[in-house]
């Protein structure tokens, strides 16, 4: 980038016109050039109101406790690994505008489909806010938050039969649903959860997930909440965890967030803490403590990496862009940390990636060809 294109975005900076990706690589430059004194006030003094602005930056860096989880720089940086970990620290010469692309693919949003007891679909992205279905005596409306909401309005009719509902996130979708107990799942992408749509008589709470889901469970001493996913189970009273039991996926990691958990794969069986992340492979779990932050990133909206290669990357991309990803070539063994918004087209994701300097990538309509 050259200083006339820097002093155009600074300009843009100081009268509040600047675009969020421009602010991005603004503070991304500051960042760098602060921790190189010679290179930074060199740079300083040969741009137009640098030192007003750099001021400015500081402040707002300053407020951030964590860097990597500060939305605008995390938009604009990755952290790559080639054996040993860097930050991008490449002459500014080198770090060329965001480049365009003739097509983009735009992020996923809330879609998803139910599927009633009788087996009738109903498109959960073109209904209408308000009752869906009544059934057995459950209520089931979507609200305009995007939510699916079943409320028991008859107890007696709602324990007689207990009939399944099944709600399906396709590629690029997502949803949130309040099952009649209370408890709250959000799906992500490509996933799907099938429940009985009463507990009414019930001895268990028990539902059956495909993909990944978060789940905030209604406490009840008296009637367990089971999460079945594959081979694996997850026994629990009221907690807070996520799932991901992707087929595509080498394992399925289940994170705890609060309270505990018991889970299950045949004579298997393990209990796990807040903090911690049970791995099952080969029908056997693996307990660690990790930073749940990863895990839940896709609930508040973020992809989050770390030291991720990049077709684990990928995976995430192509279940949230609904798209097709295939490799021309052998790739370096590139592996990626950081966080990155999911509500940005899929060029601002892969223009990330590219600025390693290592990959390409072409976009075909909805394929996406990951080359050198």
């Amino acid at each position: 980038m050259q200083e006339d294109r820097l002093n155009e975005i600074i300009r843009k900076y100081k009268a509040g016109t600047a675009t969020e990706e421009e602010k991005a690589f603004l503070e991304c430059w500051y960042l760098q050039y602060q921790e190189q004194d010679d290179h930074y006030y060199d740079l300083q003094e040969r741009l137009e109101d640098a030192e007003e602005v750099w001021g400015s930056l500081q402040k707002q860096i300053h407020q951030s406790k964590q860097f990597m989880y500060w939305p605008k720089i995390a938009a604009a940086i990755l952290i790559v690994a080639f054996g040993s970990i860097y930050f991008l620290r490449k002459e500014i010469s080198s770090v060329s505008d965001t480049q365009l692309v003739k097509q983009d693919v735009p992020p996923g949003g809330n879609r998803a489909v139910l599927v009633l007891g009788d087996g009738t679909k109903i498109s959960l992205t073109d209904a209408k806010n308000g009752e869906i279905a009544d059934q057995c005596g459950v209520e089931v409306k979507k609200s305009a938050d995007g939510q699916l909401i079943y409320t028991i309005k008859d107890e007696q009719n709602s324990s007689e039969k207990l009939d399944s509902n099944i709600i399906e996130t396709p590629k690029g979708g997502q949803f949130q649903i309040r099952l009649p107990d209370g408890s709250a799942i959000w799906l992500n992408a490509s996933s799907s959860l099938k429940y009985p749509v009463s507990f009414n008589g019930a001895k268990e709470r028990k539902v059956e997930l495909k993909g990944e889901g978060y789940f905030e469970v209604a406490k009840d001493k008296t009637k367990p909440f089971i999460v079945t996913s594959g081979n694996q189970d997850v026994k629990v009273l009221g907690t807070h965890f996520n799932i991901n039991a992707y087929k595509d996926e080498a394992c399925v990691k289940t994170t705890l967030l609060e309270g505990s958990i018991q889970v299950s794969c045949e004579q298997n069986t393990e209990l796990i803490r807040p903090g911690q992340q049970a791995t099952l492979s080969n029908k056997h779990f693996k307990i660690t403590s990790i930073d749940t932050q990863e895990a839940v990133a896709w609930k508040k909206g973020n992809f989050e990496f770390d030291n991720a290669d990049i077709k684990t990357v990928m995976r995430q991309l192509s279940r949230w862009y609904d798209i097709e990803v295939s490799y021309d070539g052998e790739l370096p063994d590139l592996h990626y940390s950081g966080s990155l918004p999911r509500n940005n087209n899929i060029s601002v994701i892969l223009n990330m990636l590219k600025k390693t300097g290592k990959i390409n990538f072409k976009i075909d309509k909805k394929n996406v060809t990951i080359c050198k």
